[in-house]
């Protein structure tokens, strides 16, 4: 994904602050490989990865289901009400998607990165005219892994059977409802899904995170690939791994080198363990008297005196070494 060399940048988009909090390390392991990254969320202006301690409150919209009243159930039962609720969400889309293609031909994206490629309706339309203009849509690893439990538990107010059959929920594409647990669930709300429909932007498969639009998954772990593997057609996509666990695993292959570099730098024992301490801060920080703390240090001086080892002291900034 290192492509420093070429001109452009990636624009991560974000729905809400839990996925920014969830990939900001990687976000910020990409930008020390070279690759320059913006940010951009539902209000579609660009911004900085260096500002995000300055970035305020976002959108984070609450599922409308929820919170309204017996009356609106009612009417969201009715096929008719789902039609015309399509056409408003229809022309809500449409703008968004007309907002969404300025900025990305507008500016020289040469990558999407994504935390999903079905969220409705930015991140399913960033994701699907990135595809669309053959920008690459890379899907990131996040720390909120979905399983059929939580599938069930989120689409609660999506019941299949909340909208009794008619000639208008026909026109809902079949891979818009699945079955969880004996009961059928709508993916996106019947109204959606119909605008979606209408505007040819529905995803190949909205059940799958990645499996739509995608160019690269990555996944941190081992047992998220297994998931993958039994649901999913774009195992041939995934790359597995963090650059956090790469980073450690290079630490802890270093460790046999590192210990020659302490050897040459101080002339110590090689055939002794080498022992690193870090003397308390008891007096510089004033946490006691100066005469409590050098008896701290002394007692620990005589804890290892006489040790066959190579101890190496780590100062505090304020510690003076001649003392």
């Amino acid at each position: 994904m290192n492509n420093s060399t070429t001109d452009g940048y990636f624009l991560f988009f974000y729905r809400h602050r839990a996925q920014l909090k969830a990939v900001i390390e990687t976000l910020r392991f990409f930008e020390m490989k070279g690759d320059e990254i913006k940010l951009t969320t539902t209000d579609f202006s660009l911004k900085k990865l260096d500002q995000l301690n300055n970035i305020g409150s976002l959108n984070t919209r609450k599922n409308t289901l929820k919170r309204i009243s017996g009356i609106f159930r009612f009417l969201f039962r009715s096929p008719i009400f789902c039609w015309l609720l399509s056409w408003k969400t229809t022309w809500h889309i449409n703008s968004k998607i007309k907002k969404i293609h300025s900025l990305l031909i507008n500016n020289n994206i040469k990558g999407l990165l994504v935390c999903g490629d079905r969220g409705f309706p930015e991140e399913l339309l960033f994701c699907y005219l990135a595809k669309k203009h053959e920008i690459p849509v890379y899907l990131l690893p996040n720390s909120f892994p979905a399983t059929i439990y939580s599938m069930n538990l989120v689409r609660e107010p999506f019941l299949y059977n909340e909208l009794p059959p008619s000639f208008i929920t026909s026109m809902i594409p079949a891979k818009n409802i699945k079955k969880l647990k004996e009961r059928s669930f709508y993916y996106y709300k019947p109204s959606d899904a119909l605008s979606l429909t209408r505007l040819n932007v529905f995803p190949e498969d909205p059940w799958v995170n990645g499996n739509s639009y995608a160019s690269i998954i990555f996944l941190e772990k081992q047992n998220d690939l297994l998931n993958y593997n039994n649901n999913s057609q774009s195992v041939s996509k995934i790359v597995v791994g963090h650059p956090e666990l790469d980073s450690l695993w290079k630490n802890l292959h270093e460790q046999e080198k590192k210990p020659m570099k302490l050897i040459k730098k101080y002339s110590i024992n090689p055939n002794l363990p080498i022992i690193v301490i870090a003397l308390p801060q008891h007096g510089e920080h004033r946490l006691c008297s100066w005469e409590k703390h050098w008896q701290i240090i002394n007692n620990i001086r005589k804890s290892i005196e006489n040790k066959e080892m190579n101890f190496l002291i780590s100062l505090h900034p304020k510690m003076d070494p001649n003392m």
